[in-house]
């Protein structure tokens, strides 16, 4: 819902900003289009669990501080883990619609829809 719904709203934004474009222009601009939304999904998301994890703290007696700590500790170690596993996935399979990508490449369904959107406004 948020997600489809930034990427409409950045999409229109552009488009009101730089009016009609075409060709080169065109994929920057839906480039810039994906990379703003894709800084407010990381805000949405980061602010969901923030929030769920300080209401079940409480629940359980927990103190915000150590929650903080805690959720630091899982961003240092979820940055760590996951980029090197992104790396072997694309080296092993690729992506789909991505440079390099051979017959056995990884489907990113929800990447197209939302690219899908934004080409098309």
């Amino acid at each position: 819902g948020v997600g489809i719904l930034v990427v409409l709203v950045a999409a229109l934004l552009i488009k009101l900003a730089y009016g009609a474009v075409g060709g080169d222009e065109t994929v920057k601009l839906v480039a810039y289009t994906l990379f703003t939304a894709s800084i407010v999904f990381g805000i949405a998301t980061i602010s969901n669990d923030n929030l769920q994890d300080l209401k079940t703290g409480q629940l359980v007696g927990s103190t915000p501080w150590k929650q903080q700590i805690a959720l630091i500790i899982g961003v240092i170690f979820g940055s760590a883990i996951i980029p090197p596993v992104m790396q072997l996935m694309q080296s092993a399979f690729g992506f789909q619609g991505a440079p390099g990508a051979g017959p056995n490449a990884l489907q990113a369904p929800q990447a197209t829809l939302i690219s899908s959107l934004a080409t098309g406004v």
